[in-house]
């Protein structure tokens, strides 16, 4: 499946009359040069930032050894870093081909195809490189940010402790952990981000803290941990640490789209969108960003352009459950319930344990009078709330409206013992529903109040070393 090719000719490639011999180059100033020295010219030029020499020289190793594997990979690893993740992925390719057990070179190549949104294809290159190194750290993170991409949190838990207990901790102090180690940072911001999206905020306010400790001027930290502040409540606290994001790198997007929904919360929606258009600006694949742009102009009363931003979100991650649910829930907002279903089964299809999604479309079915549709979805949602006392009395009214009197009466009776002080709404609402089963051209009075779509944050480590795929 692999081949393994081979240059054998002389070849005329390099600028002017520079010609290939062997393992060394006849003209000046390259003259008694070998392959090697280019090599390692090329990664000292990288270390301090030269990436465009730096191709060159490892462009020049290649043309007088054209099975450099190490210089390959040295190329395609340069190449991504420097947003050509094509040529990173044919780099990294072509290092494989020389060396199929080489697990840097599939870990390299799965950040450039994770860029370049094959995800399936990356994942499979970061399953490879850790069954030829299952201690290869780096694949880990890189799988770790590609599993949370995906919303598999649980699992990108897995590979973030993976990567945290494999990163070098010898060191005796957090600056020399940093000199020794400086992914090892990251590597807690992606588990605190992890943690976050599962609920877990203690934890994940615990792991940014960790890696401001181990890095105390990681700018995104700073941003990252914003976003978990103010899932916590403390909105204030999130603009504040916004702000020492954006004194150390005023180009943060996670610090604006961070700081976008603590001022959502504060109920300063131009700064909001200011913010968010700001993060967009400078990241236009910051999915989170178009989803908090969006939650926030439904909220101004902009339903379709919260449409259009929750499109361009799904654009970027085509299996965001959430998005689709919050674009039924623009298109409910908006008198739109046929177009809303269909976007909440969407959103069901692709997570089935989607509580606000079954408890949306069974709204969005009783606008449509489809009382036999809403009483299975109220029921998806008890099955996975049963304790919700609110969601028996709404699936009550829905029997009710079809005639389910000894159903509905189950409910209410179930509902009433849980909390008693839902008596006054049960009573009025059932009183409207009998009255309007007289009159059957009446509208529906069983309508729940839909799941609200919220604002989401979001960890990003710098983008110089995102996806580390290391020389």
């Amino acid at each position: 499946m692999r081949r393994r090719w081979w240059m054998c000719l002389s070849v005329l490639l390099l600028a002017g009359h520079t010609v290939v011999r062997g393992n060394q180059v006849d003209d000046h100033p390259y003259k008694d040069q070998t392959a090697e020295d280019f090599y390692r010219r090329g990664n000292q030029l990288y270390a301090k930032g030269e990436t465009e020499r730096a191709l060159e020289e490892f462009t020049r190793a290649l043309q007088i050894r054209p099975d450099y594997t190490e210089a390959y990979l040295s190329r395609g690893v340069t190449r991504r870093g420097s947003g050509d993740l094509k040529g990173a992925v044919s780099d990294c390719g072509q290092a494989i081909q020389h060396d199929p057990r080489n697990a840097d070179a599939y870990n390299c190549r799965g950040a450039a195809r994770q860029g370049l949104g094959e995800y399936e294809a990356a994942l499979q290159d970061y399953d490879t490189a850790l069954r030829l190194n299952p201690g290869h750290a780096e694949a880990h993170f890189n799988r770790g940010l590609l599993r949370s991409d995906l919303g598999d949190f649980k699992e990108a838990l897995s590979d973030f402790d993976s990567a945290i207990s494999k990163y070098p901790k010898f060191a005796e102090n957090a600056v020399s952990i940093t000199a020794t180690n400086p992914h090892l940072a990251e590597a807690y911001c992606g588990r605190a981000f992890a943690r976050q999206s599962t609920g877990d905020i203690a934890g994940a306010l615990a792991d940014y803290d960790k890696a401001l400790e181990i890095q105390p001027k990681l700018a995104d930290a700073y941003g990252a941990r914003a976003g978990a502040k103010s899932l916590n409540g403390d909105y204030e606290g999130a603009i504040e640490d916004t702000q020492r994001a954006l004194e150390m790198n005023p180009n943060s997007a996670t610090a604006y789209n961070n700081r976008c929904q603590a001022r959502y919360e504060l109920h300063n929606l131009s700064g909001a969108l200011a913010d968010c258009d700001r993060a967009i600006a400078l990241s236009p694949r910051l999915a989170a960003a178009y989803i908090n742009r969006g939650v926030a102009r439904e909220k101004s009363g902009d339903a379709d352009g919260a449409i259009a931003d929750f499109r361009k979100a799904l654009e970027i991650h085509p299996r965001d459950a959430a998005a689709y649910n919050d674009i039924g829930l623009a298109l409910l907002r908006s008198n739109r319930p046929d177009r809303a279903i269909e976007n909440f089964t969407h959103a069901l299809a692709l997570n089935p344990q989607m509580a606000s999604a079954f408890l949306n479309r069974a709204t969005a079915d009783v606008n449509v009078n489809d009382f036999a549709a809403a009483i299975s979805d109220y029921t998806s949602t008890i099955k996975l709330f049963p304790q919700n006392p609110t969601l028996l009395a709404y699936r009550g009214m829905a029997e009710l409206e079809i005639g389910h009197d000894s159903d509905a009466k189950r409910d209410f009776d179930r509902c009433l013992a849980m909390e008693p002080a839902l008596r006054r709404l049960v009573e009025v609402r059932s009183a409207a529903i009998r009255a309007k089963r007289s009159q059957p051209t009446s509208a529906a009075v069983s309508v729940a109040k839909p799941h609200e779509s919220s604002i989401r944050p979001v960890n990003s480590p710098p983008p110089s070393s995102l996806h580390h795929a290391g020389i």
